[in-house]
């Protein structure tokens, strides 16, 4: 038996489900670090996490009750300071005895060159276990992401910050008590089991390594993914007896883990004809108020719900029959909304938005959809060929907001949209319209799926570009971690939409028309370059699991606000420089791309075409020939978008460019000379960088 385990729990009242999670790993994380950190842990030692709604516990094993002695040199302070006429100054006794040591004890001397040191070597004793637990613990609970402090007082009248009341301290290192406090709590070696299943009051761990198996016989299972675990298959095996599917995000599993210590699933029901309430609403119900699963059938909504119990007992009926009592009036709520919602239409609604403030530096609701419409003309002009009706898509510009005076949506944010399309339905609305009100929020989150008609392909597109330029206009553009607007979300969805779709449109130019359409707001300062270099960096984080970064910005460089069929751009360099047939030629190609670059940023730009009259030296007349010779053939490759073959087309000149660069001066006396042989390499530049500047590889 490993007796060198160390259990700390600190007992408590109701824990807030939403935050167990990270509050148990950081206390059991950090109080593992602080024992690393003093030499009390090592390379062996592991940690344990035990989470419930009542506690938070971590154990350690291979865990040492005192660290180690070690030898230490220290570097006291300059002689000059230490030393005062032949005696020890009062400032290099009270460092001596900070340290432990005797103010005689012997010293040396150490030169660094600029000045002389007093330097110190003792054997430094190890940290113990039980002088070191108070600060450990202390320390820990000062790090725990609490999301906001409790104030209780103590019986001795003492007033102490917390996440909720803690009761109890248990702190054994195998079988022996550790003395600490903390919290008002005097640490001892027994805990609590189930508050209403357990038959003891409290429970004695005579050692470590028995807490789970003892709190497991007293109907708490303490090991938070275990519990998990059993949460889900009983989940699964009750939906499987219905031959229904639970509806189990993991958010909610979560949530629900972080409510129960003894996990017991039962089935309940509830009325047939709350069906006729969309499907959503009802799950939201279920799931918001009540934290139940609900089930489907064949894909549809079923009149039965799981829930998870902190009770196992022989005969369940009045907690099922509580359960079911509790989620009619719910329900019933839901049906309400839904009906009093239906009675007036989505366009009745529209001229009320003037009142639903959406910012109020942009305005209000109204003035939203007016400009997203705008938004939809900007870019149907600028892309007169887009495969899209604009009249569904300003149709569905009008009514995509107005959903947001509704009863349910006021009662769940989260269905903005959805129900815009039940109601846009029940209007008579076209389809494609309805579609758009619901899918024009989308992709909500990282690989959600993309808008699927065209209709709300546009409004989507809108939307997020009104949203990006109106809000990082006002300065609420993303810092840190902070990003209220969402905004690097949807500039992702902006791209998305573009990319994914291959549209041919420039993102720069339809920013700059967005922008102007806030020029009456006061507080509004166009940033266009800025927006545009944000949604440039975003892409780059897009594409870094798929390239290499350096392939991304060559790329990303000459894309100039188009993203026409950049992925296949992409994979073009990508393949290019990996072709092992030509790496000699790729890397020539590359080098002698830099150094054009590098002599043209020193050049005024040359407004002429070479001429060949002009050629003098044989590598530059070989040069312009090869040139001239491959330059129809890159640029039709080019125009069909078979950009690794226009590559690989350039790649045929890196030997006749090395030749000239041994043999050539660019530089020439003559300025007709110097000025076609610039040219020359004008042009052979502007075709090696069609796609990407060669000159970042």
């Amino acid at each position: 038996m490993n007796t060198n385990s160390l259990l700390i729990e600190l007992f408590t009242e109701e824990l807030p489900p939403k935050a167990l999670q990270n509050l148990s790993e950081s206390f059991a994380s950090n109080i593992y670090n602080e024992l690393k950190n003093i030499n009390l842990a090592g390379e062996n030692s592991q940690y344990q996490i035990f989470a419930s709604p009542r506690r938070l516990t971590v154990r350690v094993n291979n865990v040492l009750k005192q660290a180690a002695s070690k030898r230490q040199s220290v570097r006291l302070m300059p002689s000059s300071v230490g030393i005062n006429q032949g005696n020890r100054s009062p400032a290099l006794i009270k460092k001596l005895k900070s340290l432990g040591l005797d103010e005689n004890v012997g010293l040396e001397k150490f030169n660094d060159g600029k000045q002389e040191y007093l330097t110190v070597e003792y054997l430094a004793q190890g940290f113990a276990l039980e002088q070191e637990i108070n600060r450990i613990l202390q320390e820990t609970i000062n790090k725990l992401p609490i999301p906001k402090l409790m104030s209780y007082q103590l019986k001795n009248g003492e007033t102490v910050n917390f996440v909720r009341p803690a009761h109890n301290l248990l702190c054994i290192y195998g079988s022996e008590i550790i003395h600490a406090s903390v919290l008002g709590l005097t640490s001892n070696n027994f805990t609590f089991g189930h508050r209403f299943l357990a038959d003891e009051k409290s429970i004695t761990v005579n050692h470590a390594l028995d807490y789970e198996k003892l709190l497991e016989q007293n109907f708490v299972i303490a090991d938070y993914s275990k519990r998990l675990e059993i949460i889900q298959n009983q989940l699964a095996e009750e939906a499987r007896k219905l031959n229904a599917q639970a509806i189990a995000p993991q958010s909610l599993l979560n949530e629900v883990n972080s409510l129960v210590e003894y996990p017991q699933v039962y089935v309940g029901t509830f009325e047939e004809k709350f069906l006729n309430v969309p499907d959503e609403c009802l799950i939201l119900t279920m799931q918001s108020h009540q934290k139940y699963f609900a089930l489907k059938k064949d894909n549809k909504l079923i009149n039965k719900f799981l829930f998870v119990s902190n009770m196992k007992i022989d005969n369940p009926h009045n907690i099922i029959e509580g359960n079911e009592k509790v989620i009619r009036p719910r329900l019933s709520d839901a049906e309400f909304f839904f009906n009093e919602d239906k009675k007036c239409s989505l366009s009745s609604k529209i001229d009320e938005l003037d009142k639903v403030i959406y910012h109020n530096k942009l305005g209000s609701q109204k003035l939203r959809i007016q400009r997203l419409a705008e938004i939809i003309n900007i870019i149907c002009n600028l892309q007169p060929d887009f495969k899209i009706d604009k009249e569904p898509a300003l149709r569905a510009c009008l009514l995509c907001k107005a959903d947001l005076l509704s009863r349910m949506v006021g009662e769940f944010p989260e269905l903005q949209g959805i129900m815009g399309r039940y109601y846009a339905l029940n209007d008579g609305e076209d389809l494609q319209v309805a579609d758009a009100v619901a899918e024009h929020y989308k992709p909500k989150f990282a690989g959600d799926s993309l808008p699927a008609n065209n209709v709300s392909i546009l409004l989507s597109l809108a939307d997020k570009l009104e949203t990006v330029t109106g809000m990082w206009g006002i300065g609420l553009k993303p810092t840190g971690e902070k990003d209220p607007y969402a905004l690097r979300r949807h500039a992702l969805g902006i791209l998305r939409i573009l990319i994914e779709n291959n549209y041919n449109l420039n993102l720069k130019e339809v920013l700059e028309q967005i922008s102007k359409l806030f020029n009456n707001f006061p507080d509004y300062t166009p940033n266009v370059n800025e927006i545009y270099d944000f949604c440039m960096d975003r892409l780059s984080n897009y594409f870094k699991e798929k390239y290499k970064y350096n392939v991304i910005d060559a790329v990303i460089s000459q894309v100039n606000g188009n993203l026409l069929n950049v992925t296949k751009k992409l994979n073009a360099v990508h393949n290019f420089i990996l072709n092992q047939n030509l790496q000699e030629n790729i890397a020539g190609l590359i080098s002698s791309n830099k150094r054009i670059d590098n002599i043209l940023k020193k050049q005024e730009k040359v407004k002429i075409n070479c001429s060949d009259n002009l050629l003098q030296e044989e590598a530059e007349k070989n040069l312009y020939a090869e040139f001239y010779n491959l330059k129809p053939i890159a640029d039709k490759e080019y125009a069909h978008n078979n950009y690794i073959s226009a590559l690989n087309k350039c790649a045929e000149l890196s030997q006749p460019l090395a030749n000239f660069f041994t043999d050539v001066m660019v530089n020439a006396e003559d300025i007709e000379i110097k000025n076609n042989r610039l040219a020359l390499l004008q042009e052979i530049h502007q075709l090696f960088n069609v796609i990407a500047d060669l000159s970042k590889l």
